[in-house]
């Protein structure tokens, strides 16, 4: 059950035109302003479900004539009066409706899921694609309701943004207990709200599973696990041989450590050119002897000497006069 917001808002400017109404004056009666009418028309916005049965008044119309759609009249119907649907409604159907109702609307079509014909029992993810329009405590105490084997580490990863931490703590609880594996995309977007401690765990999972490390998701999970895990990863990254890309290294060089930084370094100048932007960048991070090593490696391709005084703090000043002296000739 799809709602055309566009057919409805040219359905609603018929309907009021056939009044002979000004967007003003269905504003005023309605007790809302011109310009929600308005961005109803432009099919921007749709009327809150409660206002339908209004609307369908003021019109002397029924709430079919303004949605075009005998399905969802009768959903639109049950919501606002209580009347039961011919057929139960389905998740999805909650799923297309939840923008338009209020919070606690939506909680209560979802407690009721399954209890009798009126909602059919729906799915753990058309839960969680309700997950923007529910309360944070009320989402998780549904999730905690499915089975152990039905909280994937997929669907926690999708709901975390919109859980209480006590809740998500339960959850990730029961993820380990199943001893599923979350993939380091999910990682990195479960890794902002859970604690360091079960973050950990959860790394400890996903080193075990055999799972291969991306750097970019690496990158996006530094932030919030230990050093000693993240040079974990960052070795099971080199073991694994794949190419070390410079502008990766840039979000790792503040969290892990320099002996693994100077790894990925050495391993991604081995295949690349200098790019002294990063090599900037990366000074405060990367050892002494290994910038110095660079930068002596690259001389002839420096474009200017301008890039010395960024690197002069980091740089033995033997080192860096035997630069000046002998590097780009462009000032």
């Amino acid at each position: 059950m799809q709602f055309n917001m566009t057919k409805i808002g040219q359905r609603i400017s018929e309907l009021r035109k056939a009044k002979n109404m000004t967007q003003m004056h269905l504003a005023d009666q309605m007790g809302i302003s011109y310009q929600a009418v308005s961005n109803w028309e432009r099919g921007e916005t749709m009327p809150d479900i409660s206002k339908l049965p209004e609307l369908a008044t003021i019109f002397d119309c029924s709430i079919d004539d303004i949605l075009g759609n005998s399905r969802a009249s009768e959903v639109v119907e049950y919501v606002t009066t209580g009347n039961a649907p011919a057929d139960a409604l389905s998740g999805g159907e909650i799923v297309d409706l939840a923008p338009l109702l209020a919070p606690q609307t939506t909680e209560r079509l979802v407690a009721q899921s399954g209890q009798g014909r009126e909602v059919a029992a729906f799915d753990i993810q058309d839960l969680v694609e309700l997950s923007p329009f529910v309360e944070s405590r009320f989402l998780g105490e549904q999730l905690l309701k499915f089975p152990l084997e039905k909280v994937t580490s997929d669907i926690l990863a999708q709901a975390a943004p919109f859980l209480h931490k006590e809740h998500i703590d339960l959850l990730v609880d029961r993820l380990l207990a199943s001893n599923q594996a979350m993939c380091l995309d999910q990682l990195s977007t479960l890794a902002p709200f859970i604690g360091r401690e079960k973050l950990n765990q959860l790394v400890d999972r996903f080193v075990e599973s055999g799972q291969e490390v991306d750097l970019e998701y690496l990158c996006s999970l530094a932030p919030f696990v230990s050093q000693t895990k993240l040079d974990q990863l960052v070795e099971k990254f080199i073991a694994s041989d794949q190419e070390v890309h410079l502008e990766f290294l840039p979000s790792l060089a503040p969290f892990v450590s320099q002996a693994k930084l100077n790894q990925l370094f050495n391993q991604a100048m081995a295949a690349e050119k200098m790019n002294e932007d990063i090599l900037v960048s990366l000074a405060p991070f990367i050892s002494q002897n290994i910038l110095e090593q660079s930068i002596l490696d690259h001389l002839d391709s420096l474009k200017s000497k301008r890039i010395l005084v960024s690197l002069a703090p980091f740089i033995d000043p033997k080192v860096l006069q035997f630069l000046l002296t002998h590097g780009s000739n462009e000032a």
